[in-house]
């Protein structure tokens, strides 16, 4: 089983739906893992958006807003690493906020527990007895625990009671809530990461205030922070790549030796000459540039992934990493231009990807059909979510219903029944 350090984050996105590709992007140059994303304005829990995530090569688990007179906006989820064992865990709570939940495996085997929570509307005292119910059914469960999110309550005002009851709420379990930086372009501390002890590197956390100028309809920033090593796969997925490190070559000693010891042989044969000379010459660029095999993560990458595109990716995250460096205008700018470019390019390469793929199948409707489900992610072969065993999620999802049971119950007079 792997172990590597996961990178994670947590981010009101204010909608996938026009900024889907831009999240995958961060990702991709940010080296995440695990992204929390509140507000993610979906209003399906299979469609286009869902299908991009998983053919980038992560895979996502969300609940869209349930409430049918709060239509627009809101939706929690997590989008993963495609290798990373993630089961989706069923909980019940309250009607003030939304959350979706799941679980993976840190190095030891012992479960995580992790949650993504967003509080809308008007906050009343009605959440901190919601949010106590759904920390108190988390904590008799599970002893390692990460929730994250937008709560919308201004924590960095010390004199707001608000503050103070969730503060001396989180505390009572023993977590412990990490970020003390603003995370809203108005100065405010709003989004959380919240943690029992050690489970995430306190020193790790990072708001990233300057992508709020690369992402302008966003008005929170992204806060990036590190797990530990955890269990990421049952299979190591890696493959060996053979490559020579041309660049390495001095061209005058490599011509130097070919003009001294590629001299034409005296022989008639012609095999033996063209043998002499592959041999000869494959000594030569041995010694100069020599076989070298390395282990790489085999991720996998989007179908119409191809090396135009992964060109121009490369040129996006160094000016990435310039931009983050020196924060000056000028980078800034050409970081938005080919981000812009990079960006309109993947447009361009899925139409001409899906083009092609519909063309192939629009003779057969069977065929057709088939392929629309896999585009719009209607895949009916997945009808339970992951899990460590079928036990497990029977549990679960008997466990989820005699919650709503007991709480429908609750909400009828006595004589009702």
């Amino acid at each position: 089983m792997s172990q590597r350090t996961m990178l994670g984050c947590c981010w009101n996105v204010r909608s996938l739906n026009n900024k889907v590709e831009d999240v995958l992007a961060y990702m991709l140059d940010n080296s995440l893992s695990v992204l929390f994303i509140t507000e993610t304005w979906l209003t399906e829990t299979n469609n286009n958006i869902t299908a991009a995530i998983k053919s980038a090569g992560f895979k996502i688990v969300h609940r869209i807003r349930s409430d049918p007179d709060k239509s627009r906006g809101g939706g929690v989820g997590v989008i993963h690493r495609a290798d990373i064992i993630l089961t989706q865990v069923f909980l019940s709570h309250g009607a003030t906020f939304e959350s979706v939940s799941a679980k993976f495996k840190d190095k030891d085997g012992v479960n995580i527990f992790c949650a993504c929570v967003y509080r809308p509307g008007v906050l009343s005292d009605a959440f901190f007895s919601d949010f106590d119910d759904f920390i108190g059914s988390i904590f008799v469960r599970f002893t390692k625990i990460v929730i994250c999110g937008d709560l919308n309550i201004h924590l960095d005002n010390c004199r707001s009671k608000h503050a103070t009851m969730f503060s001396d709420l989180i505390s009572s379990y023993g977590l412990t809530q990490l970020v003390t930086d603003p995370t809203h372009r108005l100065g405010h501390l709003l989004d959380v990461v919240i943690c029992s002890h050690k489970v995430i590197e306190s020193k790790s956390i990072v708001v990233n205030e300057p992508d709020s100028s690369i992402f302008p309809s966003c008005d929170h920033f992204p806060v990036n922070f590190q797990f530990g090593k955890c269990c990421s796969s049952t299979t190591d997925q890696k493959k060996t790549i053979v490559f020579r490190n041309l660049k390495s070559i001095c061209m005058e000693d490599f011509q130097s030796d070919i003009e001294s010891e590629l001299i034409t042989p005296d022989s008639t044969n012609f095999e033996a000459i063209i043998t002499f000379f592959n041999t000869k010459s494959a000594e030569i660029l041995d010694r100069h540039a020599p076989v070298i095999t390395k282990e790489i993560q085999d991720r996998t990458a989007a179908p119409w992934f191809d090396g135009e595109y992964k060109r121009l990716r490369s040129l996006r995250r160094k000016a990435e990493k310039t931009r983050r460096q020196t924060n000056s205008t000028a980078d800034i700018a050409a970081y938005v231009d080919i981000r812009d470019r990079c960006k309109n390019l993947a447009g361009k390469k899925k139409q001409e990807f899906f083009r092609e793929k519909f063309n192939r199948h629009k003779h057969s409707q069977k065929s057709l059909f088939a392929f629309v489900d896999t585009f719009m992610d209607k895949d009916q072969s997945l009808t339970l979510p992951p899990s460590d065993s079928l036990k497990e999620t029977v549990d679960e999802f008997n466990k989820f219903f005699q919650q709503k049971v007991e709480k429908i119950r609750k909400q009828l007079s006595p004589s009702v029944y």
